[in-house]
């Protein structure tokens, strides 16, 4: 015995992580195709979220291990390059600033292998091109030969001996006094030869040009060169301190220029043109002159006009996108949301829109399957029991289902046919029908009556006298009523029994009852239903009804309550339904006292 119940516990076990296999195994689909997806579009973060969850829901399968490692390799691999990017182009514009063209075209070349976009290095070379020999600034024979030589400084007069600072000078002078006292007499005198400038004076007049050139790295040098010369001049000492603070001032403003640049540029690579644009234009406040930096600015500026009005059309596309779903209008929704994409490829929204919508379709796609298929179980049921006018519409609802389908339109054409023969049948027992019903109408016999107006309704298609009369009915017995019992669950499956508590009735109230029952009867056979009362612990008695039309609609039935002493006796507190040779969808059921 406890061998068996092992067995049986296994077995149950096993069926139980199959399911959850099953389900784990759609999960997982979903997950590598939505990490593809991402990856597809450059979305890799959510790739790489995607394809680890898809690691742990399947540690065997190596195609998500694959796609990580890819990942990372080709996170790695841009990081380099991002570096080398960097460094490249931080060498090209030293090179570019200090005049080096030569040098700077070789480094920027070297930046656009690593970044082909980049439309400020193209800008920068087509300047360079300008400055090279032929049209513009000439270089030098010596920098072709070596382009790694340094730019040329003016050169600086040689320091002049402390021992004897004057000594050349007076030398001179005497040669040339020399050679105008053994002139011939009568030859004219030339004009005076102007005096050469002392060393000082050389490096202090070049001092200056440096200076009102701002170019303070050879302005400094050469005030340091005076001051040797002249160790106490105080007013040397001056210019040489605020030289090297402007030249201090001009490197770190130099290396905020290259700073700016260069986050300009992964601005752009990275498509944030607005960031881009601030950055350029914090830029030519440093150097309004860069004539490089003006025009991509200009350009990009141009840019984020066109990108401004993408970003508007996208953002109004993607409202309406938005409400087209809120509105379950998957069909203009997913032309929207595509429209958007096309738009925006990069942006991630519509493509997760997307994929929610084709979600919601396959789920819808395969709830309406089912209740096809459902549907056209009782309309074969209806069929087989003769209930031509209920099988035809089913068939049609079946048809709305899937319009796609030919088998619904098929039995509607050929119950439509068995319709007209029958025709004159149907006539009669709808005219037999309607004459009872009244009958009972105005003998107030409103369970009689309520049962003979159903069977006219499905006699004749389309009647409104039937159904305006049971309608009568109901509100009669709605202004009649003392409770309404409704179970928690409308399906009462066969052979479970549902019990529905209530407070007592008080007595003044017990005469005359009805019932009047919601129900849908719309699966496979003809079910009966027991209607069981009691109070407490005690059944006192019950009802059998059994005259419930096929159909996928709800229906009201009338029962009357009569030869039910124990039901008006007794302080009954609760109802039960029970069926048998089915099952039954009961909605409600209203207690009405026609005193």
């Amino acid at each position: 015995m406890k061998l068996g119940l092992k067995v049986i516990f296994l077995l149950m076990a096993i069926i139980a992580c199959k399911g959850l296999w099953a389900q784990d195994n759609v999960t997982y689909k979903q997950l590598i195709e939505e990490a593809d997806l991402y990856l597809k579009v450059g979305d890799v973060a959510f790739a790489r979220l995607d394809y680890q969850k898809a690691v742990t829901l399947n540690p065997s399968d190596e195609y998500p291990r694959l796609k990580l490692a890819e990942i990372d390799r080709k996170a790695t691999a841009q990081h380099q390059t991002d570096s080398l990017f960097e460094a490249s182009l931080v060498n090209a514009e030293k090179y570019f600033q200090s005049g080096s063209y030569s040098l700077a075209q070789i480094e920027y070349k070297h930046s656009l292998e690593l970044k082909p976009e980049s439309e400020f290095i193209r800008e920068r070379l087509a300047a360079i091109s300008t400055l090279l020999p032929g049209t513009g600034v000439p270089v030098p024979e010596s920098d072709k030969a070596n382009p790694n030589k340094e730019v040329a400084k003016p050169e600086i007069a040689p320091p002049v001996s402390k021992a004897n600072p004057v000594k050349s000078e007076t030398a001179k002078q005497k040669s040339n006094t020399n050679q105008a006292i053994n002139a011939p007499v009568n030859k004219p005198v030339s004009e005076p030869v102007p005096a050469t400038p002392t060393p000082l004076q050389t490096a202090l007049s070049q001092a200056e040009e440096f200076m009102a050139a701002q170019d303070y790295d050879n302005a400094s040098q050469r005030y340091q060169a005076a001051l040797v010369l002249k160790p106490n001049d105080k007013s040397i000492k001056t210019k040489l301190v605020n030289s090297l603070s402007l030249l201090d001032k001009q490197k770190k403003n130099q290396k905020t220029y290259n700073d700016l640049l260069l986050a300009a540029e992964k601005a752009v690579t990275l498509k944030n043109i607005q960031q881009a644009v601030t950055y350029y234009e914090q830029a030519t406040l440093l150097k309004p002159d860069d004539a490089v930096v003006t025009n991509r600015l200009a350009s990009l500026r141009d840019e984020l006009k066109v990108e401004q009005g993408i970003e508007k059309d996208f953002k109004e596309i993607i409202t309406r996108a938005d409400q087209f779903l809120h509105d379950n209008n998957l069909a203009e929704a997913r032309k929207s949301y595509e429209q958007a994409r096309n738009l925006k490829p990069d942006d991630k929204y519509p493509q997760e829109k997307l994929l929610e919508i084709s979600k919601i379709e396959a789920i819808a796609e395969s709830e309406n399957l089912k209740k096809y298929k459902e549907t056209l179980v009782l309309a074969e049921s209806l069929l087989n029991q003769e209930d031509y006018q209920g099988a035809y519409q089913t068939f049609s609802k079946a048809s709305e289902i899937e319009p796609g389908e030919s088998y619904p339109k098929q039995k509607m054409t050929e119950l439509n046919a068995k319709i007209k023969e029958l025709e004159a049948q149907y006539k009669v027992e709808y005219d037999g029908d309607i004459t009872e019903a009244d009958k009972a109408y105005k003998a107030k016999n409103w369970d009689i009556a309520m049962d003979d107006y159903l069977k006219a309704s499905k006699a004749k298609i389309g009647d409104t006298l039937s159904g305006n009369q049971m309608k009568r009915i109901v509100n009669y017995m709605d202004h009649k009523l003392i409770l309404t019992l409704a179970p928690s669950s409308p399906l009462v499956s066969e052979g479970k029994e549902v019990k529905l508590p209530f407070k007592a009735i008080e007595n003044p109230k017990r005469a005359n009852h009805y019932f009047v029952l919601r129900v849908r009867n719309s699966a496979a056979g003809a079910p009966r239903l027991y209607i069981n009362y009691g109070q407490d612990s005690q059944k006192n008695g019950g009802i059998i009804y059994r005259n419930f039309l096929k159909g996928g609609q709800y229906l009201d039935y009338v029962i009357k309550v009569v030869n039910q002493d124990r039901w008006y006796r007794f302080d009954n507190n609760w109802i039960s339904f029970t069926v048998e040779g089915g099952s039954l969808e009961i909605e409600s059921l209203k207690i009405c006292a026609d005193i």
